[in-house]
């Protein structure tokens, strides 16, 4: 029997057979319900437990090796790593702990550096919880119910025979509970694979795999899935686990991955966070996921915790950074906002998205987009400096220079950008933090009318410090809303855009007690662009004097205002899918006998070309008709023989027989669709709000000599 005391319990532990291992055992302790309690060493072949014989019942005991000592072990980590579970039987312990030699040979573990930062704006989130879990990949495709696993193969063959649209990578933040990408007026992303966020780095197949039909795969893995064996099926799924978790992310949430958490940390000043994870050496690497809280008003709330499915890093390579972007607005961040140096006016970008580097002569990025919605410019001041020399006030304002076909506009001059703007700052009072918000203007006080001040280096009293709770807020120099224009369409029905064309935005600087704008270089004062595109990295961003085309010169040869040209159209695009014209074509079946060609037609319209096209034909069974898929810019020439006439308007002719080559099939239903999607951008994303996608159908059926006459509506 055990010895015992009251509130203890003393084993022997003993190896069977033999072992390489020389290390230290420690007992690891744990409550029924997995919570851990103690870690006691084993020492001469002893342990004292620290609970009574009674107790046992309630405790769960796994012998291991020594683990760092400053993160609480969990059951789940130790079973990954082949720790020894002991039974202890209440009312008639055993007094010998007896573990097989072959055990502890999977004892020399590895351990694995967990790195990374939470940042916001780019800039370190100090303070914030972050919660590392490892995710255990397969466990759930063990305990699966047969009804359940072949639901799960069933959907996902029709993802493989209908490989998902990856809408092509934007400036878009990781995603946090509820999260959509919207614009301030309308939503501009309605793509439910990009708001998953799938990060390269976090998917070991290729996009390029991703987008393979079924029939490209391995022809042991369409074998498997075609298996009515239910363990053939499952054995396919789990060793191919990591080709397929990709698609994972577009099957129904009936079925769940296990996370369990292996270590809480706290992001330090530079919003960094560490752990160490053991992972047994001869398997792979820990899969990582992280997830993230923050204390608001005297709670800690989840403030990132994207899909796991999507956001886990499968295989984590050890020591690389996992970089945590934090979009929501209640967050701050904890550095101090950056005075620059010297006497510098820093123009930067249009939202986080676009350079002023990017922006070309001709109101374009670089990418040949156009911009729409709400326009944010984004500047640096030397504030302390500036305002020492009481340069306290800027102006932004803009004029329209052509009209929607690059004809001159003579439409008056310079217009204001009046919009408010506001300033966050942190207030402490009496242990409660509050965010009240400086307004900055239009300054009624100001030197010049619709002039906004300057940020001062400190907020007003008694604030703390400033902080970026919403960048649109916190960020923006000034708003030009652009859908404000007159003639800006405010729904696709209100036709083209008129105010569409290029204008010519400029930002001067006011003096106190002067209405009129600052010459530059007597005050002293620098004017700096980016010469790096944006979204700006990590690390340095680096800035060159701005060159002539970025500055409005006097007679006297001195700046007087930064400017540039921005290329505005709010048009929304059009699509539509023209009925299938064939020899015989009722209803949208078309009887196809020999000889018999089927014309297919549609619109893909955006009245300045700011717009791009895919058209696709779809099998009944799901699969792409390879010869009538085109794509191409809405107006532009199409490069597979669709004839544009009239304009925005494409037709080719083809035989009837084309559709079903390669098939079985002597007759079949299809789906044709058109997406038509603005190029446009407003430095946040692409216009998405301003896409439109139409879809139509057709049959082929063999032509019969005695069917009755189909009706109308059948």
């Amino acid at each position: 029997m055990a010895q015992q005391k009251h509130d203890s319990i003393s084993l022997a532990i003993s190896i069977a057979g033999t072992t390489s291992y020389d290390g230290d055992i420690v007992a690891y302790v744990f409550k029924r319900d997995g919570s851990f309690t103690d870690r006691v060493p084993v020492k001469n072949g002893k342990v004292t437990l620290p609970f009574s014989a009674t107790d046992a019942r309630k405790r769960q005991v796994l012998f291991g090796p020594e683990l760092d000592n400053d993160t609480p072990p969990t059951l789940q980590t130790l079973r990954r790593i082949s720790a020894f579970e002991a039974v202890l039987t209440p009312g008639n312990l055993v007094d010998r702990i007896i573990i097989p030699g072959n055990i502890l040979d999977f004892w020399p573990f590895c351990v694995c550096w967990v790195t990374g930062r939470v940042l916001k704006n780019g800039r370190p989130v100090c303070d914030a919880i972050v919660h590392i879990c490892e995710v255990d990949p397969r466990r759930w495709l063990f305990v699966l119910p047969d009804l359940e696993l072949f639901r799960l193969r069933d959907d996902l063959i029709e993802i493989l025979r209908k490989p998902p649209k990856l809408q092509p990578p934007g400036p878009r933040p990781d995603p946090v509970p509820g999260f959509r990408t919207i614009d301030s007026e309308f939503d501009l992303d309605s793509n439910a694979f990009a708001r998953t966020q799938i990060s390269p780095r976090r998917v070991t197949a290729s996009r390029e795999f991703i987008s393979r039909p079924i029939d490209t795969l391995p022809g042991e893995l369409i074998t498997g899935l075609s298996s009515s064996s239910e363990s053939f099926l499952r054995s396919t799924l789990i060793e191919n686990f990591y080709l397929l978790h990709p698609y994972f992310c577009f099957t129904p949430f009936w079925w769940r991955y296990r996370c369990d958490q292996i270590a809480v940390r706290t992001t330090d000043a530079s919003g960094r966070f560490t752990v160490l994870v053991p992972y047994n050496c001869l398997g792979d690497k820990p899969d990582v996921y992280v997830w993230v809280e923050y204390p608001i008003n005297g709670t800690d709330q989840t403030v990132y915790r994207p899909p796991l499915a999507c956001n886990t890093y499968w295989n984590y390579a050890c020591g690389s950074d996992i970089t945590i972007n934090i979009t929501d607005p209640r967050v701050p961040t904890c550095d101090p906002e950056v005075d620059l140096t010297g006497c510098q006016v820093a123009v930067m970008s249009i939202g986080p998205g676009v350079s002023i580097d990017e922006i070309q002569t001709d109101g374009l990025t670089t990418g040949g987009s156009p911009f729409g919605t709400t326009l944010e410019p984004r500047v640096d001041f030397s504030r302390t400096e500036l305002i020492a020399k009481g340069v306290t006030h800027y102006l932004w304002s803009y004029r329209r220079l052509t009209d929607p076909n690059g004809i001159d506009a003579n439409v008056g001059g310079w217009q204001p950008l009046d919009r408010d703007v506001y300033r966050h700052y942190r207030v402490l009072t009496g242990g409660i933090l509050s965010y009240p918000s400086d307004r900055l203007g239009p300054d009624a006080g100001g030197p010049a009318p619709n002039t906004f001040r300057i940020k001062p280096p400190a907020p007003p009293a008694p604030g703390i410090e400033w902080t970026t709770l919403n960048e649109h807020v916190d960020l923006a120099s000034g708003y030009f809303e652009t859908r404000k224009l007159p003639g800006a369409p405010a729904t696709r029905a209100d036709g083209d855009d008129t105010s569409a064309g290029l204008y010519e935005l400029k930002l001067e600087l006011f003096k106190v007690g002067s209405a009129a704008p600052i010459e530059w270089e007597p005050e002293g004062v620098v004017l700096k662009v980016p010469d790096i595109a944006a979204p700006f990295p990590e690390g340095t961003v680096t800035t060159v004097d701005a060159p002539e085309s970025r500055r409005i010169r006097n007679l006297a040869g001195n700046t007087v205002a930064f400017h540039m040209m921005l290329r505005v159209d709010n048009n929304f695009c059009q699509a539509l899918v023209f009925a299938a014209s064939g020899a015989s074509v009722d209803c949208g079946i078309i009887e196809a006998g020999p000889g018999t060609t089927v014309e297919l037609g549609f619109r893909a319209r955006h009245p300045n070309g700011f717009a791009n096209y895919s058209h696709s034909v779809e099998r009944g069974d799901g699969n792409n008709v390879a010869i009538a898929a085109t794509s191409g810019t809405a107006g532009g020439a199409d490069a597979t023989g669709f004839v544009q006439a009239p304009p925005f308007e494409y037709y080719k002719s083809y035989a009837a027989g084309d559709f079903l080559t390669g098939t079985a099939c002597t007759q079949a239903a299809f789906a044709e669709i058109i997406d038509v999607d603005a190029t446009g951008t407003n430095g946040y994303s692409r216009l998405g709000g301003y896409d439109q996608t139409d879809v139509g159908a057709f049959a082929l059926v063999e032509p019969c000599e005695e069917c009755p006459p189909v009706k109308p509506g059948n």
